[in-house]
């Protein structure tokens, strides 16, 4: 089984996996992750946000619990809920929809876990700091971003630095008409531009402490989505 790439030919002659044709699909599930023709993950995203909405209901008990601090219920979250919603996502196409889909369901389970109802006017900015919790759209940026520090520290001929870097257009390929999706590339290039080390974004990265201090000083302000 394989992905048939976005508008591509029909006609075109059947992959053989051994001495049997693999079957061309559309999307498919392939050790946890789902993958698509068109790169897109917001299928992923939803049955992710799908899975840990059944973990907050399961510990509905746990939650109204008033013996137990507020501190103590977000770090069961974010290691149960959190995690798996942001698993994998260092190398997202983060794309604003995503953005805004991480969000809202990082609220929404918020306002669960602290009983508070749209009748109760709590912005999410103010929730948030009531919490003491970061947005996922920050630990996204961030998540991403070490992880590109450990790209970039990687020997040029390994495997991941060979498929990042590789351009097909080079290689006589040429991109469909309209606007092409985004990808991993270009989602990481807009946090580099965000975190303003876009310049010397090597030389940083080559101290893995500095990095890591850097990237956990970053913040997500609202107007760089509306921006990009």
């Amino acid at each position: 089984m394989f992905v048939e790439p976005r508008n591509s030919p029909r006609s075109q002659p059947a992959l053989m996996i051994g001495d049997k044709p693999a079957e061309i699909v559309e999307e498919f599930t392939y050790l946890g992750s789902f993958l698509s023709n068109d790169g897109s993950i917001l299928k992923y995203l939803m049955y992710r946000i799908a899975k840990a909405s059944a973990v907050v209901w399961r510990l509905s008990a746990l939650w109204r619990k008033p013996a137990i601090s507020r501190r103590t219920k977000m770090c069961i979250y974010n290691g149960t809920v959190g995690s798996m919603i942001l698993y994998g996502a260092k190398t997202w196409p983060a794309t604003q929809s995503v953005i805004s889909t991480v969000n809202i369901a990082q609220t929404k389970r918020f306002r669960r876990i602290e009983g508070i109802r749209w009748h109760d006017f709590v912005s999410n900015e103010n929730l948030l700091v009531l919490i003491a919790q970061t947005p996922f759209s920050v630990q996204l940026t961030q998540r991403t971003l070490r992880w590109y520090g450990h790209f970039l520290r990687m020997h040029p001929d390994t495997p991941a630095r060979t498929i990042f870097d590789f351009d097909p257009v080079l290689h006589g390929g040429k991109r469909p008409s309209g606007r092409p999706p985004t990808r991993c590339k270009d989602t990481t290039g807009a946090f580099l531009v965000m975190a303003n080390i876009q310049d010397y974004v090597h030389i940083l990265a080559r101290d893995g402490s500095k990095w890591k201090q850097h990237v956990a000083s970053l913040s997500m302000p609202e107007a760089f989505w509306q921006e990009h």
